[in-house]
């Protein structure tokens, strides 16, 4: 259970502190040589100007490993929840993705049928598929998918992903954004994003303690501020735990005995099922513990259930905007309404 947990973690909580090779998020243009003079005037001012032709797009990933684009990206294949949602904000589908966030109707929904499935496992998908869809670039997390590049080579090239917070987040959707063509795009999104969280902080008189966890059963793991949907929660409260070796891929133990000992005023669940018929809740499994019943939170009614796949595997603008939604009027019910999607 324990290896099971931590591999989805690492999807989930090891954010990306993405390399990036440029900060304007536009492929830098080389101009192509001026047309030779005509002889005469008329034919002069009849020539069109010489049309700036875009050079390679050259990008760092997060293993060090530097990748050449002869030209924007046009076909990507997403092995992991933040490509899925990184293009999801810069308005483009991957020709193919390993799991089912962009079916989430916080993304293009149910009815999705245009971006095929990757059969295999999420540590192993299925090199097969994502040859069928042809890739110009394929996006994988570090830790999981690292070992797939040689097996990619005459496919496509592999990028590497592990954005660390809020600040690599972003860093990262830059990056994307010169590797598809959409660094105005990507600028727009980060811009929007930074202001929606600014201007719910500046709302906040008073910010509250939060905590997010998640499990099984009743055994729980806890998620680090690493982890971008946490971190933008960490910028409109005080989020109760803080671990910084994250930041170095370490996970830390924890037990209901450190939550009681942390108390915080507010609790987030996220219930992992592993079979085709759905987990307890978690927070309905601990009902009955001794040391659940003392929590501040519980007593309180302050402990919600919330989406493993958006809050956890998504990690990008648009999850972390769908939690700054779902968790303001939780957390501040006097403060934020909530919305319907």
């Amino acid at each position: 259970m324990r290896k099971i947990v931590l591999a989805l973690v690492i999807a989930v909580a090891l954010p990306l502190a993405a390399a990036c090779g440029g900060d304007d998020g536009e492929p830098e243009a080389t101009p192509t040589p001026a047309s030779t003079p005509t002889a005469t005037a008329t034919a002069t001012a009849a020539t069109p100007a010489a049309t700036p032709t875009p050079g390679p797009i050259v990008v760092t990933d997060a293993r060090g490993e530097q990748i050449t684009l002869k030209r924007p990206a046009t076909r990507v294949v997403c092995l992991t929840g933040l490509c899925v949602d990184t293009l999801f904000v810069l308005g483009m589908k991957p020709v193919a993705a390993n799991d089912a966030l962009h079916k989430h109707p916080a993304y293009w929904g149910p009815g999705e049928s245009e971006i095929a499935p990757i059969g295999g496992s999420f540590r192993e998908p299925s090199i097969e598929d994502i040859a069928k869809a042809r890739p110009d670039i394929v996006i994988g997390l570090v830790g999981i998918h690292d070992g797939m590049r040689a097996s990619l080579k005459d496919i496509a090239p592999l990028y590497i992903v592990n954005p660390i917070g809020v600040d690599g987040m972003l860093k990262h959707v830059a990056e994307i954004g010169r590797m598809v063509g959409k660094g105005k795009e990507a600028e727009q999104a980060s811009e929007a994003f930074t202001k929606r969280v600014e201007e719910a902080a500046q709302k906040i008189k008073t910010k509250k303690s939060v905590l997010v966890i998640f499990g099984s059963d009743i055994r729980i793991g806890v998620e680090t501020t690493c982890t971008p949907t946490v971190d933008t929660l960490n910028r409109v409260a005080n989020y109760a735990f803080m671990f910084e070796a994250c930041a170095r891929g370490e996970f830390p133990s924890f037990s209901l005995e450190q939550l009681l000992r942390i108390n915080p005023d507010v609790v987030f669940v996220m219930t992992l099922s592993f079979g085709p018929t759905p987990t307890k809740p978690v927070s309905e499994q601990l009902a009955e513990n001794a040391l659940w019943k003392q929590l501040n939170a519980v007593k309180n009614g302050q402990v919600h259930e919330v989406s493993f796949a958006v809050w956890a595997t998504s990690r990008g603008i648009r999850g972390s905007a769908v939690v700054l939604e779902e968790a303001l009027p939780k957390i501040y019910p006097d403060v934020f309404t909530a919305t319907q999607r």
